[in-house]
Formats: structure tokens, C-alpha cells, sequence
């Protein structure tokens, strides 16, 4: 990927290089390195071809990593929803003849109470997601939805027990007693369908509660039960016999279109708002039971392919809720808990580096310390929150580069007291944040003035030796001798003697010394005025001293 490197003014203790990237952020980063891996993987599959270098053994084929397809947009989704249910019932509107058959009562009586159970079965199984995963998930949308098919189902069960067909249900079963809690089963779901749509996970009304909830479900179940078995005369009828549906009936279905329509546009609407695509299943389950509604609008009997094509559409719609509500209160608690336990070990990663990090907001707030931070910190004597010395000098001017929303890697060294660090200062406009990872470099930029000054040693002998103009007077004592081999060799000495000794020019620069006392490596010469007095006591050795003789002294720090 492209680089750009530039130098930025700053002081005399602070350098710069800046890596800038020339695409938008790391998504551009990582999708020319999977192209890069791609092209890689192309010349090793022609080199085991037979291209060159298909004699080198150590070349192995990577396997290519499947290229993800992009998931597909939910109008998309609906659209195919909407469609593929449409047309089996388009068929049977222009078919007839073909395709609207009168099924047998046994027959249809089997399949009438499998699809009937199973739709019961999705309902209980909606009920016992939601109720109790509630207590782990707090999803008060999912609350809701539960104890709504809690109702379904157990209104479905009684339509299903009241079928003509079957024995009798408490009282004598009729098509207008199955019809009638079929219909109340399907009011209770359209309606509450609707009223989802405005109730969030995160809601808190009082009456989204369990216990109102439960109570709501069981009085609506009892009031329709009692209504239905025991008082049917107060009710308007949806079937006669030898007649077949009432209009009342037909006329309920299409309010039922209505209502599932109506939460069709608020499930989308809420959609589009959040950005959850996992609410993509309670529309395409309300398409599928609109046309499930016309279906049972339009069948004639009982037991012709209207009726059957409805069941069918009715038990696809109820396990598309069902898949609604489990991802809502199953799924997404698990993978929030997965990402969160992955986000605590991302976040393990700056928290334990041995290396110190700080992360700083454009407004200049410190957001994040991590502990090697904290102890380096304590090292200088400055409190956690005591950031500044750490900073560049420009850091101000440095934070303004974040207006620019530009991905940008600068370094710079920090100087405090005597130790120096390196800083790698990352600028992440996504987070609006700088990123600072500093390194101690002391002993680095030591080193690397004792090399400057060995050089210039080296150099000087040189030219004193060899130069037409050289004078080897110029020479000190340091270039003239080998310190380190000395200093080796007064180590050894004084192991066997125990006695004190330094070799020090006339400057009163220390070359080489061993068994000199704490005292006065580790304080005099530690001061700066003491440590004066030791070199104009060390320098005064060298005067009115005889050739073979030795001086016995006490020097001005008043020690022999």
C-alpha cells in the first residue's frame, strides 16, 4: 500500500516520520491484502505447475479462502416472500377446475390436526423462549410476543378440538364453533403483531411485566372459551350449515389482513430504523399469513385446497415468529455474551503489554491508561493521571491532524530527565482518539553516544597519525590506550591485592579504576560541586610528584 513519509518541525529533542495510508481505513488495508494473498496463491499454483521454481520443495499451495457473499437486502427478501407465496394462490384463483378439490373428511381430519398441532406446538414453544429467557435476556418485546401465542395456542387448541370431525368438546363441535375460535385466534395474533411493533427489548412499561402479561393472556383465553361453549347464542355466527361462511366472517379475515399489513409497514419502518435485520422475520411471517387469511376467506367447505393451502401458510408464518422470538431472546443474548467475552480479550491485549500505552480524545482527555503506563509513571514520581509528561511538545498541534479523518502514524522522542522514549503516536479519527505506545530508548541513545564518541576518537588518532598536518601531541591518554583491556586487567589485580587504584588523565577524567569506595563513586562524584572537588583533587596528584615516587593525600571532599 502506498506510503507517504514527511518530516514535521518540533524541537531539538523530537523527531518525526509519518506513514500516511492512502486509502479510507483498515477495511481498504485488509482487502488489498487478501488481494496480495490471492496473487500469491496464483504464482504458487503455476509454480507446482511447472511455471518457475516448480523445483523448489518448500513451496506449498495455500488453500483460497471462499469469497463471502453479500447477504442479500430484506426488500430483496420480502420481495421473494411476497412472490413465491402469492403465486400458488393466483393459481388456484385462475385454476379452479384443477386445482380446488374437496378432500374426505378422514383425510383432511389428519392433516387438519397435524398442521393444528404443530402450529399449537410453535406457539407454546414462542411462549416458553421468551418467558423464560426473560429473565437472562430482559427483551420485553420477546415478553410480549410470548404471552400473545401463549393465547394463539391455546385458542388454537380449542379450534382444533372443536372441529366437526372430532369428538365433542364439551359441547356439541360445529363448523361455527371451530370457526369462531379460529377467528379469535387470529384477532388475538394480528392484534398483538401490531402492538409489537412499537414495543422495544429495553422497554419499561409496568404492565410488560410477567405477571400482567400472563394474566392478560389467561383472561382473554377464558372470556373467549366461556363466550364460545357456553354462551354461543350471544354470539353473531361466522358458518352456517348449508351455507358455509357468513359475510361477518369474511368481513373479520380481511380486518385480520388489515392488522398483519399494518404490522408488515411498522416492522419495516422499525427496521429501517434500527438497522436490526434479525426483525426481518415477523414481516415475512405476516406476508405469509396475509395470504394464509385470504386463503380461509375464500374456501367454500371445510375440507377443499383453500382451506388446506391456509394451514399450510399459517404453519410457515408461525415459524418464521418463532425464529424471530428465539433469535431475540436466545441467539442474540449468547452472541452479545460471546462478543463480549471476545471483546474482554481484546481489551487483554493493551491492558497487560509490558509497554506503556496511553489513548488521548481530541478534546484532550485522557481515555485510557494501561498499568505499564501507571508503573513508569510512579517511576518518575508523577501521579496516574499525570499524563503530560509523557507527551510531545507539539501533541497539541498533533491532535489537529484528526480533523483531517485521516489514519496517520507518527513517531516522536520524549526526553524526561535522563531516560528517553520513543512514542509511536497512532491517530484513529474513528474513535477520535491518539494512541501513544511508548519504548524506553535510554540505554539505545546511550550506546549510540558512545559509538559517536568512540568514532570521533578513532578519527582523531587517525588523523593525528596519518595526516601530513597531524600532531600525535594532540592525542589524549584515552586514544592512546586499550581502557577496556586495562580495566580487565586492574579487575584481576585487585582481586589478588585488594588494593584501591584508577588511572585518570590530566583533565581528571576517569579511564579506569576499581575498589574505589562508595562513598565516593556513588556520592561525591554523583554532585556536581563535589564532584569539582574530586577532580581538582585528582588533577593535583600529577603536580610536584617525582618520577619512581608516590603522594599520600586527603582530598578537598576530606577523604584519603
Amino acid at each position: 500500500m502506498p506510503e507517504r513519509c514527511g518530516e514535521r518541525p518540533g524541537n531539538g529533542r523530537t523527531t518525526d516520520r509519518s506513514d500516511r495510508a492512502t486509502g479510507t481505513g483498515a477495511g481498504r488495508h485488509n482487502h488489498s491484502r487478501g488481494a496480495l494473498h490471492h496473487i500469491r496463491g496464483v504464482r504458487a499454483l503455476h509454480r507446482k505447475r511447472g511455471g518457475a521454481g516448480a523445483a523448489n520443495p518448500k513451496i506449498r499451495l495455500r488453500p483460497c479462502m471462499p469469497i463471502a457473499l453479500k447477504p442479500l437486502a430484506p426488500r430483496t427478501i420480502l420481495t421473494g416472500v411476497f412472490v413465491a407465496f402469492l403465486l400458488p394462490l393466483l393459481l388456484m384463483l385462475c385454476f379452479p377446475a384443477q386445482l380446488d378439490r374437496v378432500i374426505d373428511k378422514s383425510s383432511y381430519l389428519v392433516f387438519h390436526n397435524i398442521a393444528e398441532f404443530f402450529s399449537i406446538m410453535v406457539s407454546l414453544s414462542v411462549f416458553g423462549i421468551g418467558w423464560f429467557a426473560y429473565d437472562q435476556s430482559k427483551n420485553r418485546h420477546a415478553l410480549f410476543l410470548s404471552a400473545a401465542f401463549l393465547a394463539v395456542g391455546l385458542l388454537d387448541l380449542m379450534h382444533t378440538m372443536s372441529n366437526v370431525a372430532m369428538p365433542a368438546f364439551i359441547t356439541p363441535n360445529s363448523t361455527n364453533k371451530s370457526t369462531q375460535f379460529w377467528i379469535a385466534a387470529r384477532l388475538c395474533a394480528a392484534s398483538a403483531c401490531v402492538l409489537s411493533a412499537y414495543l422495544y427489548p429495553a422497554g419499561n412499561s409496568r404492565w410488560l411485566s410477567k405477571k400482567v402479561l400472563l394474566g392478560a393472556a389467561l383472561l382473554v383465553t377464558g372470556l373467549v372459551f366461556t363466550g364460545v361453549v357456553f354462551c354461543p347464542e350471544h354470539l353473531p355466527a361466522t358458518a352456517l350449515p348449508g351455507v358455509g361462511l357468513t359475510p361477518l366472517k369474511r368481513y373479520l379475515e380481511f380486518i385480520v389482513i388489515l392488522l398483519l399489513a399494518a404490522a408488515t409497514v411498522a416492522y419495516w419502518r422499525r427496521m429501517q430504523l434500527s438497522g436490526d435485520r434479525s426483525l426481518i422475520y415477523y414481516p415475512a411471517a405476516f406476508i405469509i399469513g396475509i395470504f394464509g387469511e385470504g386463503a380461509f376467506a375464500f374456501y367454500s367447505t371445510g375440507f377443499d385446497s383453500y382451506n388446506v393451502l391456509g394451514h399450510l401458510y399459517k404453519v410457515a408464518a408461525f415459524y418464521l415468529i418463532y425464529r424471530g422470538v428465539f433469535v431475540a431472546a436466545v441467539q442474540e443474548p449468547y452472541e452479545k455474551l460471546a462478543n463480549a467475552e471476545r471483546i474482554r480479550h481484546l481489551a487483554s491485549f493493551p491492558q497487560f503489554n509490558p509497554r506503556p500505552i496511553l489513548e488521548i480524545s481530541s478534546s484532550g482527555e485522557v481515555t485510557f491508561v494501561n498499568p505499564a503506563a501507571e508503573r513508569l509513571l510512579a517511576s518518575l514520581g508523577k501521579d496516574t493521571g499525570d499524563v503530560a509528561v509523557l507527551l510531545p511538545d507539539d501533541f497539541a498541534a498533533i491532535l489537529l491532524d484528526l480533523e483531517t479523518k485521516r489514519e496517520t502514524t507518527l513517531q516522536r522522542e520524549v526526553a524526561i530527565g535522563e531516560r528517553v522514549f520513543r512514542e509511536d503516536i497512532y491517530l484513529a479519527p474513528q474513535f477520535d482518539t491518539a494512541r501513544i505506545y511508548a519504548f524506553e530508548v535510554t540505554e539505545q541513545k546511550r550506546a549510540e553516544e558512545s559509538l559517536r564518541e568512540s568514532e570521533q576518537r578513532v578519527r582523531h588518532k587517525l588523523e593525528s597519525i596519518l595526516a601530513p598536518a597531524g600532531n600525535i601531541g594532540d592525542l589524549e591518554l584515552a586514544d592512546l590506550i586499550d581502557a577496556r583491556s586495562m580495566q580487565s586487567l586492574m579487575d584481576n589485580f585487585y582481586k589478588l591485592t585488594q588494593i584501591p587504584m584508577a588511572m585518570i588523565d590530566i583533565q581528571g577524567k576517569i579511564l579506569v579504576g576499581v575498589g574505589w569506595q562508595d562513598a565516593c563513586t556513588k556520592f561525591h562524584r554523583a554532585h556536581p560541586a563535589t564532584c569539582r572537588n574530586c577532580i581538582e583533587s585528582d588533577t593535583s596528584l600529577t603536580k610536584d610528584v617525582l618520577h619512581g615516587e608516590f603522594s599520600l593525600y586527603k582530598c578537598k571532599n576530606h577523604m584519603w
